[in-house]
């Protein structure tokens, strides 16, 4: 069965990598008395939407939880332009480094193998096919590890739902299941212990939108319905969340657009 298009690709990981990007967060009881100056200003631009200049703080002290900040800026910076821009693969390239210095010093910081998933994914949107699987495979390890980590961290658990949605949603669940044992179930269980665990994190309902609208039945266009209601009728307590607010009108265009599409005619 053949692989969809590039754009496919892009179009998924770009969905996935706003969600974890926006859940993975810098540890600050990792941080120790001499980098506790970096990391909190690092922390501050962040939260303010000073990406660069985040990474750029955090990195003057390469501990992990700093390591871990600037990838995190990184690959915020690069999944808010457009998927077409070239800086993506770079910034991802950037962020990519960080996260696997983070991984090198501390292998158990469960943020910093996430934050190397969505540069996997990141730079499989700029690949051939075949270097986008082994990508995917790399994400797939990274997710793994923090799983084994943190079995029941909401966050791992809903990035672990997403990879699974994501890649059916895009593939179809043949093609998800034979070239990455991908599977729609394992997703939406993965989801459900983690709304359970964290029913109201806005960027969670982001994403569950996201990755549901993929899926593109009745049920799942309702779901997805519902969730971004739920993240527009909350009070935006940081840029970040705003931004994703600011993105949901958009997203409830395409949902609405399927499920005039799926209308008999």
């Amino acid at each position: 069965m053949a692989l969809r298009s590039r754009s496919a690709w892009r179009q998924g990981f770009l969905a996935a990598g706003v969600f974890l990007v926006c859940l993975t967060a810098a540890s600050p009881h990792l941080a120790r008395a001499d980098e506790g100056a970096p990391l909190a200003r690092g922390e501050q631009a962040y939260a303010q939407g000073r990406y660069e200049a985040a990474a750029a703080l955090a990195s003057r002290h390469r501990s992990p939880a700093t390591a871990v900040l600037a990838a995190k800026a990184l690959l915020t910076k690069a999944l808010l332009l457009n998927e077409d821009d070239p800086q993506t693969y770079a910034l991802a390239m950037r962020a990519l480094a960080f996260a696997d210095a983070a991984r090198a010093r501390n292998p158990r910081l469960v943020e910093a193998h996430l934050d190397a998933a969505i540069a996997y994914g990141l730079q499989a949107n700029h690949l051939s096919t075949v270097d986008a699987i082994d990508k995917v495979n790399e994400a797939r390890a990274a997710i793994d590890t923090a799983l084994a980590l943190a079995p029941n961290d909401p966050t791992v658990l809903a990035t672990d739902g997403a990879w699974h949605l994501m890649l059916t949603g895009r593939l179809g669940r043949i093609a998800a299941d034979l070239l990455f044992s991908a599977s729609r179930e394992h997703g939406l269980e993965a989801f459900q212990r983690a709304f359970a665990l964290s029913p109201n994190d806005p960027k969670m309902l982001y994403h569950y939108a996201k990755v549901r609208m993929m899926q593109g039945d009745a049920d799942a266009l309702t779901e997805a319905r519902a969730a971004l209601n739920r993240l527009i009728n909350m009070p935006a307590d940081n840029v970040l969340v705003a931004s994703l607010q600011a993105l949901a009108p958009q997203l409830r265009v395409q949902i609405d657009g399927q499920e005039a599409a799926a209308r008999p005619s």
